[in-house]
């Protein structure tokens, strides 16, 4: 689709090993921040994160990365607002955060000022839960937003709104309650595509 990935803390071009170790706070905070000092208006970058997470479950969120002990290692939910932040406007930015506790990721990504850009979608409201898929090997809002309809339904079509494959995933979600998957789409008003 005439995406660069990259596979940091990894100079592999094809068959990319498990990095687990690789997935400290330090490094994906260091690889977002690089983005966003060379994003430019029109490009679109994906940050797509399955994991454990956690927080006080009245709006403080946190990524647990790999290091994540106490309070060392966890990504906030307000470090994660201030590294996305730094993305000039007109730089689209989709994020789909599959972690306990991470619907608490959406009010602060709203406040900013480039919110207009910003496509998030969470397994769960910010005191709810992910699951894993054992199945589908992946978290199971991955696995049913990414692989099952995105790509499954619909071809992993770019042109396809991600407002839809939303609509369409949450719809067979088996989850419920805080557990439900949420949204937060920054320009309501325009639809937001992956190229």
């Amino acid at each position: 689709m005439g995406y660069e990935c990259r596979v940091y803390g990894d100079g592999h071009t094809v068959n990319y090993p498990r990095h687990d170790g690789k997935a400290t706070e330090a490094t994906v905070r260091a690889q977002i921040q690089g983005l966003a000092a060379v994003a430019k208006a029109g490009d679109t970058v994906c940050f797509i994160t399955s994991g454990h997470g956690s927080g006080d479950g009245n709006g403080e969120s946190y990524l647990c990365m790999y290091d994540c002990s106490g309070s060392v290692g966890c990504y906030y939910d307000h470090e994660l607002a201030a590294d996305i932040g730094l993305f000039v406007a007109g730089v689209n930015i989709f994020i789909l955060i599959d972690h306990c506790y991470s619907g608490g990721m959406g009010p602060e990504l709203m406040a900013l000022s480039n919110k207009g850009y910003i496509f998030l979608t969470t397994t769960c409201t910010d005191n709810g839960y992910g699951y894993d898929d054992s199945q589908a090997n992946n978290g199971a809002w991955t696995y049913e937003f990414l692989e099952k309809t995105w790509i499954g339904f619909y071809g992993g079509a770019v042109h396809q709104t991600m407002e839809s494959v939303y609509s369409k995933a949450a719809s067979t979600y088996p989850h419920s309650g805080g557990d439900a998957c949420m949204i937060f789409d920054g320009n309501t008003a325009a639809y937001f595509y992956l190229g």
